[in-house]
């Protein structure tokens, strides 16, 4: 996806931060900073959980179904979970999340060399490989303490501010993660079209 100010409207519906981690078993990781607690607010968040959750249990009606069927074969870069283009209609997938056990939260995300759109959040640059998932998610804020030299970069929304620090963390990711007990990425697995913009919507015009 190219990043015009047309083509970088994507979004996403991601759990809600107090929901990350309940599905599995795990527990995720939070800091507390000045009485604040700091959650990850990224894109690797299983998206579209509550939308394909409804699917398989047969709970979609067929417009339903389509519209996941275009989430579907949509991309933004290399994350391959799908997105929609639109804030409404993203908005009426997060309210299906209204009548399941696990909240929902939307999204807007776009390559990481997108221009900053004022009109909304912006809560910070996150990477997500492919197949893993993203590096914050699967290091900072799992139980291992092998990164916790990055732990005061983190900015509010448990992202970084920086694309440069960004990019030093998932270095640092790729060269710890095995002895870490982390999720193994190779270097060689990240490109640049790894790495995006995340923006909470609450502020953002249709």
């Amino acid at each position: 996806m190219a990043d015009t100010a047309e083509e970088s409207k994507a979004y996403i519906v991601v759990l809600d931060p107090a929901c990350l981690g309940s599905l599995y078993g795990d527990t995720s990781k939070v800091f507390v900073r000045a009485d604040k607690i700091v959650s990850y607010r990224g894109i690797d968040r299983d998206p579209w959980w509550n939308l394909d959750e409804m699917f398989y249990a047969g709970l979609l009606d067929a417009e339903l179904t389509a519209l996941r069927q275009t989430i579907e074969k949509s991309r933004l870069e290399e994350f391959s979970p799908g997105v929609c283009d639109s804030l409404d209609v993203a908005l009426r997938v997060q309210a299906l999340s209204a009548t399941r056990p696990l909240k929902d939260e939307v999204i807007r995300v776009a390559g990481a060399l997108a221009a900053v759109n004022e009109a909304c959040d912006f809560f910070g640059y996150d990477c997500y490989v492919d197949g893993f998932g993203s590096p914050l998610r699967l290091g900072i804020f799992s139980t291992t303490t092998a990164f916790n030299d990055y732990e005061d970069q983190l900015n509010e929304y448990g992202l970084f501010s920086s694309l440069d620090v960004l990019h030093d963390y998932v270095e640092a990711y790729c060269e710890r993660c095995e002895w870490a007990g982390a999720e193994v990425i190779e270097a060689r697995r990240i490109s640049d079209a790894c790495f995006v913009k995340v923006w909470g919507v609450e502020q953002c015009e249709t």
